[in-house]
């Protein structure tokens, strides 16, 4: 359940941003798009790779492997409307960021993963409001306006909320499986009988 609703939010928030990026692509100056485009890249590719590394725990070369496919995917999308700049910006870290991803996910015992998803979920989230907060203040050469951003404040808070109660029941369940399948252990006695 967890690793489907990270899917869905990384998917849903990377997109806006691309779709942000693409219409207001002549507005961006060359560092900020550049800073933006690396940033999001990063930060979602390992969290594809940390998926992929989850979903394959067995397989690091496939996990790694399908991690940078999709990753690059990501990243010549976001760079695309900054040109061959932004494009190599996105994809270097795109891959990067998978090759982590992946390597965390098969590092990680395969019951501990939950807690640090839901980190880097929320981390994720954070990182994408914030700089379309930063993208929108230089587009519109102004101080930050709140007022203008509280439903992105409300959506950065209810998936945030999401998540961590997603994360909590999943791992409540997981380690009530845990104590059910525990065998008592006997202890031996050293009784001498004379």
């Amino acid at each position: 359940m967890l690793l489907t609703i990270s899917t869905l939010v990384v998917l849903a928030h990377t997109l806006y941003f691309i779709k942000e990026i693409h219409v207001k692509r002549e507005r961006f100056s060359g560092m900020e798009g550049l800073m933006a485009v690396m940033s999001v890249a990063m930060v979602s590719s390992l969290i594809i790779g940390l998926i992929f590394g989850v979903l394959f725990h067995d397989n690091l070369t496939t996990s790694t492997i399908y991690g940078i496919i999709v990753s690059l995917i990501v990243g010549y999308f976001l760079g695309k409307p900054l040109k061959l700049y932004g494009i190599i910006e996105a994809m270097g870290a795109g891959l990067m960021g998978s090759m982590m991803g992946a390597m965390l996910g098969y590092m990680l015992p395969s019951a501990n993963y939950i807690i640090m998803l839901t980190f880097l979920v929320i981390l994720y989230i954070i990182v994408v409001f914030c700089l379309i907060f930063l993208l929108r203040r230089a587009i519109n050469n102004s101080s930050s306006n709140f007022n203008k951003s509280t439903g992105s404040i409300l959506v950065m808070t209810l998936l945030t909320i999401m998540m961590l109660i997603t994360a909590f029941h999943e791992n409540s369940n997981l380690n009530k499986q845990n104590n059910n399948h525990r065998q008592p252990v006997e202890i031996p006695s050293h009784e001498h009988n004379h």
